[in-house]
C-alpha cells in the first residue's frame, strides 16, 4: 500500500515537482560516481545509475564510464573495464584523456603495443601535451630508454607535475645519469605530495647508485610502509644491506624480492645494479 500510494503522490505532482526530484538523484549520482571516496561496488551502482539515466553530456558521461572502469578493474572485471574505456574514447573521440587511460588499461595488462598505439594516436591529435608525453615515458621505458628519457624532459618543461619528475627520476636512476639531477627530481615529485611510495623507492635507486646505501635504506623503509610489496624495494634494499655488512638482512631482503618478482635478479641485472 505505502509503494502504490508513493507512487500515485509522484503522479499527482508530475507537472511540478517528481521530474525535478529524479533529475536531482540522477545528478546526485553522478557526483557519487566521480567522488574519490567512493568504494568500488557503490561506485559500479551509482555511475551504471548515471550512464542509463540519459540525462549527461558527453563529457560527463565518458567520465562516468572511465571510473566505471575503474571500478570494474578494482572488482577482478577486466573485460568490462575495456568495454567501458572503449565507451569513452567513443564518447569524446578528440579528448586524449581517456586514450592515454585506455593505453594505461593496455599497458597494466601487458599489451604494450596496443598502449603504445593509443598513446601515438593522441600524441598526434595533440602534440606537446605533456600527460601524452608523460606517459609515452613511462610506455617506452623498457624499448627505449634513451627516448622515454626525451619524452620526460619535454613533458616537465611544459609542465613539472610530481609524474613527470618521479617518473624522470626513475630513468635517470635505472640509465645511471645525471644522478643529483635525479635526487633533485625526486625531492620536487615528493614536495607535490603525488605517490611518494613510488616516489621513494624511485630515489631510494638513485641513492644506491650513489654509494649512500643508509640514505637508500632509509628510503626503501618509508617506501614500503606507504607501498608494502615491491619487489624492487626488497631487492635492492637487500643488496643496499649486504654493502654495509648486514648479510643475514640482505639475504632476507633479497629472497623476498624474488618471491615477489622471481625475474627481478635479471631485470635489475639489465640496469647494471647487482
Amino acid at each position: 500500500m505505502l509503494i502504490r500510494t508513493l507512487a500515485l503522490g509522484c503522479l499527482l505532482v508530475a507537472l511540478v515537482g517528481c521530474d525535478d526530484a529524479t533529475e536531482r538523484d540522477e545528478r546526485r549520482a553522478f557526483e557519487l560516481c566521480i567522488a574519490p571516496e567512493t568504494p568500488a561496488r557503490s561506485a559500479l551502482k551509482v555511475c551504471s545509475r548515471a550512464i542509463e539515466s540519459g540525462r549527461l553530456g558527453d563529457h560527463d558521461l565518458a567520465h562516468a564510464h572511465y571510473v566505471r572502469a575503474h571500478a570494474h578493474m578494482r572488482g577482478g572485471n577486466a573485460e568490462s573495464a575495456l568495454s567501458d574505456l572503449e565507451r569513452a574514447v567513443e564518447i569524446e573521440p578528440d579528448d586524449v584523456f581517456w586514450l592515454v587511460a585506455r593505453a594505461g588499461y593496455h599497458g597494466s595488462n601487458g599489451r604494450l603495443e596496443r598502449a603504445l598505439e593509443d598513446l601515438r594516436q593522441a600524441d598526434q591529435m595533440k602534440p606537446n601535451h605533456p600527460l601524452v608525453l608523460g606517459n609515452l615515458a613511462i610506455a617506452m621505458e623498457t624499448i627505449d630508454p634513451e627516448q622515454a628519457l626525451v619524452f620526460a624532459d619535454r613533458a616537465i618543461k611544459l609542465d613539472p607535475d610530481a609524474r613527470a619528475l618521479g617518473q624522470r627520476c626513475w630513468m635517470r636512476a635505472i640509465m645511471k645519469r645525471d644522478l643529483e639531477s635525479a635526487v633533485a627530481d625526486c625531492d620536487r615529485a615528493l614536495a607535490l605530495e603525488y605517490e611518494p611510495g613510488n616516489t621513494l623507492n624511485s630515489r631510494g635507486l638513485v641513492y644506491f647508485r650513489l654509494g649512500q646505501f643508509e640514505k637508500s635504506i632509509a628510503d626503501y623503509n618509508r617506501s614500503e610502509t606507504l607501498l608494502p610489496g615491491m619487489a624492487s624495494t626488497y631487492y635492492v634494499r637487500g643488496l643496499a644491506k649486504r654493502r654495509l655488512g648486514d648479510a643475514a638482512g640482505a639475504e632476507a631482503d633479497i629472497a623476498r624480492g624474488i618471491e615477489v618478482e622471481p625475474g627481478i635478479v635479471q631485470r635489475f641485472s639489465g640496469y647494471g645494479v647487482e
